[in-house]
């Protein structure tokens, strides 16, 4: 079984990942239709496992709250 800090760390590549999909699908989205990307990008359509909305719960603030608890 992994430890914690490695656990947190795949965690951390997976969001990196998941911000990599979110930019593909936009300039995905774009070539079909600028509009649609334009909505999607306002509405944080592509933003996976993120928000920019600080009371949102996201995969993002969850690791984020693991690495504070591993850090104690």
């Amino acid at each position: 079984m992994k430890n914690k800090a490695q656990t947190i760390e795949r965690l951390r590549e997976i969001l990196y990942q998941l911000e990599e999909l979110g930019d593909e699908a936009s300039d995905l989205v774009e070539s079909i239709s600028e509009r649609s990307a334009r909505v999607g990008e306002a509405y944080g359509a592509f933003k996976f496992g993120f928000s920019d909305n600080p009371y949102d719960t996201t995969l993002e603030s969850i690791v984020d709250e693991l690495t504070e608890i591993e850090e104690q």
